[in-house]
């Protein structure tokens, strides 16, 4: 969540100091992301949009989770791609478009993750409800959910509006985020990051890790003693609901170790070491890998969906033989 985040520049560490090679593979390493994460994301899109036969509560999500990925591309990375090209933090917009495009970038950088948290929540619960009490959710259910995701995930960051501003220094301009002077800047930047950490990492982590539970005890000894027409219904019923959770748990695994271990970092670094210079040249390394993970997830979702759901393998292959023949 913590996209804004920068290092403190009293910190010297020799073998990540910005040399020409190490600043020109931030930059390639961000240039191959964005071309990687706009194709695997917008391919999502087009094969769940173009197969009517993907249409249930898990195919909603997945492409609300693929949208808001396309922001990382869009956004994100050309932001910090000229961030490490310049070696600064410096904001190169002023004026009413640069104070928008201060808020504008790390209100949508903050967000796409939220996003992403609650829609696997979503899934989760689409799925909790089918296996504990048989039914589904009705398809304008499912739009209303991805609309309230992303109401209250901009909820969630509406004090961005009045907290990151432009701030001239050294006859630069900076976007900083700033909550004095209506409220005292460290205080009121702890009590929000830990409103975020509860309502964003360990509620949703909780509930995730309830419904599965429950999913998997009924799964495990409740289903097979469900009496369907027949027994192979059942079979296939069972096998069904299994390879769907199966698929859903994948997705909550991938999202996790993206972004498990910069969430980490980030409360370790606010709560421990009180936001000042990182311990060790190791520490500030494992921190840019982390960071690198985060942004690493808009590439790695698509793959997941492409590569262990035989659906969206077969979906993707009718897109192109459709494409070919025309």
């Amino acid at each position: 969540m913590a996209n804004n985040t920068s290092f403190h520049e009293g910190f010297s560490c020799q073998p990540l100091s910005p040399t020409s090679a190490v600043i020109i593979g931030k930059i390639w390493a961000y240039s191959i992301l964005i071309p990687a994460s706009l194709f695997g994301n917008i391919l999502t899109i087009v094969v769940i949009y173009a197969n009517k036969n993907l249409r249930r509560p898990l195919d909603f999500f997945i492409m609300n989770m693929a949208i808001s990925n396309l922001f990382i591309p869009c956004v994100v990375l050309p932001y910090q791609i000229v961030k490490t090209a310049n070696n600064a933090n410096y904001w190169l917009v002023d004026g009413l478009v640069g104070e928008f495009m201060c808020k504008f970038v790390f209100i949508l950088a903050d967000m796409c993750p939220v996003v992403s948290i609650y829609s696997l929540i979503g899934m989760t619960g689409e799925r909790f409800v089918a296996v504990i009490y048989g039914t589904k959710a009705p398809r304008n259910s499912i739009t209303r959910r991805i609309v309230l995701i992303w109401i209250l995930s901009f909820i969630l960051f509406t004090p961005y509006f009045y907290t990151f501003r432009l701030h001239r220094l050294n006859n630069n301009w900076y976007c900083l985020q700033r909550w004095s002077p209506l409220l005292d800047h460290v205080a009121a930047y702890r009590i929000h990051m830990t409103i975020l950490v509860v309502v964003c990492i360990i509620l949703p982590f909780c509930l995730l890790t309830a419904m599965y539970a429950v999913i998997l005890i009924t799964l495990t000894k409740c289903l097979p003693y469900f009496k369907p027409e027949s027994k192979n219904g059942r079979e296939r019923r069972y096998k069904a609901i299994r390879s769907t959770i199966t698929q859903a748990l994948a997705l909550v695994a991938v999202f996790g170790l993206c972004w498990g271990p910069y969430n980490v970092m980030v409360l370790v670094w606010g709560f421990v070491w009180n936001w000042s210079n990182f311990p060790s040249c190791d520490v500030r390394l494992l921190f840019i890998c982390a960071q690198f993970m985060t942004y690493s997830d808009s590439c790695v979702s698509p793959s997941v969906y492409f590569i262990f759901f035989p659906r969206y393998k077969r979906a993707m292959k009718r897109v192109f033989n459709c494409r070919s023949v025309k």
